[in-house]
């Protein structure tokens, strides 16, 4: 019967394999290369007491630091579901962070979408046709008003009057 210790350590290292199986699957001699950097950075700090979570961050921060010292050689160039997986290990990790692409711009909201159709309207559109698109939306000339108000209409700061030529 396996004892607390080993028992911990083998669920730590299901859930490790679980969590970055893709990545693994490129490094199919991860597995002694992991044993004998935890055995030679990791051993003063493996006992009986650890808990879960710390038997898995130190086969990952085992992992990201082969990875990273070239010591694994992937066996074909990380698919997308690898790269994933070991961006994930970097934020868990803390290790290599300015190695990830930096994250996708959040998208615009509704209304700083409409400001800026408002603004891009106010600087290209005739007179008459940006009338008639604030009388046509009630949301759309509010936004109207209110970047008027604040000056934000763009570099276009002529008024409607002089736009028209009068």
């Amino acid at each position: 019967m396996p004892t607390k210790q080993e028992y911990i350590l083998g669920l730590a290292d299901r859930r490790f394999r679980e969590s970055y199986r893709e990545l693994l699957a490129h490094f199919p001699n991860a597995d002694e290369s992991l044993i004998a950097y935890v055995q030679l950075n990791y051993a003063d700090q493996l006992s009986s007491n650890l808990e879960l979570r710390a038997y898995t961050q130190i086969l990952e921060s085992a992992l990201v630091s082969l990875i990273d010292n070239e010591a694994l050689v992937p066996v074909a160039p990380p698919n997308s579901s690898a790269q994933a997986d070991l961006a994930k290990l970097r934020l868990a990790t803390g290790v290599g962070l300015d190695q990830l692409p930096p994250p996708p711009p959040k998208p615009l909201s509704p209304q700083q979408q409409l400001e800026g159709r408002v603004i891009s309207d106010w600087n290209s559109l005739k007179v008459a046709d940006f009338r008639r698109n604030c009388a046509n939306d009630k949301a759309y000339r509010e936004t109207f008003e209110r970047l008027s108000v604040e000056n934000r209409l763009g570099g276009n700061t002529a008024t409607s009057l002089q736009r028209a030529g009068a």
